[in-house]
């Protein structure tokens, strides 16, 4: 994923290149087909992922989920916190976790993957499960997706980190896997 400045850089080049052809072919046409393909070039290189991803890691995860929770309570705005636990043989890193998400939210490891999504209440919580495992489908096949929301199933880090531990990943896939009792923040 190219930055800010380079999106820009590359959206200043087109309108230059746009205004060189416009004023070498006195055609308008050919000046807006330049400048919407410098602009297209611009969105599609923001959703690039490449595998060297930058995602906003801390090293300490108890951290970052006490900051990002006071952000919450303060703001007055839900915070959703999934715990994704893939299997080491999937190869599933941080890494790949970060670019199904949302540039603001923020991943870190600790005993798996953590995504803490600010501004994501329990219907936005479905749609990013959803993506997910959709992305990643060993994930919804063995159930390894747990999410909670801040306020709604708790209403403080200490009750979330609890309500994380008692919630175990079931033995046997199925069919609800993202739909049941993992994604209702209901223990197992």
């Amino acid at each position: 994923m190219v930055g800010v400045r380079t999106a820009l850089l590359v959206a200043a080049a087109a309108g230059l290149a746009a205004l060189v052809v416009g004023s070498v072919t006195g055609s308008w046409v050919a000046t807006w087909a330049v400048l919407l393909g410098g602009l297209l070039a611009v969105v599609a290189l923001r959703r690039v992922h490449p595998d060297g991803a930058t995602i906003r890691v801390a090293p300490d995860g108890a951290r970052v989920l006490e900051l990002e929770i006071a952000r919450a309570r303060r703001s007055g705005r839900p915070l959703t916190v999934i715990h994704v636990r893939p299997d080491p043989a999937d190869g599933i890193r941080p890494e790949d976790i970060s670019g199904a998400c949302r540039e603001v939210d923020v991943v870190w490891a600790d005993d798996g993957v953590w995504v803490a999504a600010g501004d994501t209440n329990v219907d936005g919580r479905a749609g990013l499960v959803g993506r997910l495992t959709r992305t990643f489908p060993t994930l919804a096949a063995a159930d390894r997706v747990v999410a909670l929301t801040f306020p709604d199933d708790e209403m403080t880090m200490h009750g979330l980190v609890e309500r994380f531990a008692a919630l175990r990943p079931r033995d046997a896939a199925t069919r609800d896997a993202v739909q049941g009792d993992a994604l209702a923040g209901q223990p197992q």
